[in-house]
């Protein structure tokens, strides 16, 4: 006779693939967001980034840093939350119940709510649970090595939920992380692309030329002019006036 499945076993086994199936999806996002933001930045030409001068252009070279900025610093923010979500972080029972990391107490807090009624020896919370069980060892009557039992059944179904809903709340800031830190990627690396090629000068407009106003002119002549012969001039004489008739008369 085929023995049942053991419902803790496929309890672990589903939040063991939840868990990773969380981790696959955010590769995704972080890969098409990423590649987005890289690819707006790259195809930005940096070969005029150098030409911009803080004296002679500061609106567009202020733009420039200040977007470059505001891209990295959310790729940042994401590239941040998903490290987080990938690393595989383990922690045992006992820091679980220990632990006053505001995450771990809420994932604490939700497990025991769903866990009331149906903890070993009727504890009510886990800290009572994990009093009890550190006693049971130092005991060797039967009701301590029962109750040593059930927790060693109990501990592996409450650790699957704990890393699942740990995986969980690190998702949930990485999606907060991609509806900030994609749109400051996108913006920013669109600034500096925008402010790091500015426009080509345009070529100046042929304008009227130059007046050039003629007035009298001397002119000289030059050693190689050749000089005009002096005009030689003819010398005619005086015609005598001859003598009136009526005076001689």
């Amino acid at each position: 006779m085929a023995s049942s499945p053991d419902p803790g076993a496929a309890l672990v086994a589903a939040n063991a693939a939840a868990s990773t199936s969380l981790r696959e999806t955010a590769k995704w996002l972080v890969s098409g967001v990423t590649a987005t933001a890289v690819a707006v930045f790259a195809g930005s030409s940096l070969t005029r980034l150098g030409s911009l001068d803080f004296t002679s252009q500061p609106v567009r070279f202020s733009i420039a840093i200040a977007g470059a900025l505001l891209g990295f610093a959310g790729l940042g923010l994401i590239l941040a939350r998903a490290i987080s979500v990938l690393t595989v972080e383990s922690f045992s029972f006992r820091h679980l119940v220990s632990s006053d990391e505001p995450r771990l107490v809420a994932i604490r807090t939700r497990i025991e709510k769903g866990q009331t009624g149906g903890m070993p020896g009727n504890a009510a919370t886990f800290k009572e649970l994990l009093e009890r069980t550190d006693a049971a060892r130092r005991a060797p009557d039967k009701a301590s090595r029962t109750l040593m039992a059930n927790f060693d059944m109990f501990r592996p179904k409450v650790m699957a939920q704990a890393g699942f809903f740990n995986v969980k709340a690190k998702f949930d800031q990485l999606v907060w992380a991609l509806r900030c830190g994609s749109p400051m990627a996108i913006v920013g690396f669109g600034l500096f692309a925008w402010a790091a090629n500015p426009p080509e000068p345009k070529p100046a407009t042929a304008g009227p030329g130059p007046l050039v106003v003629i007035g009298p002119q001397e002119v000289a002549a030059t050693q190689t002019a050749r000089a005009c012969p002096p005009a030689r001039l003819r010398h005619c004489p005086t015609p005598t006036p001859e003598p009136s008739p009526l005076i001689d008369k």
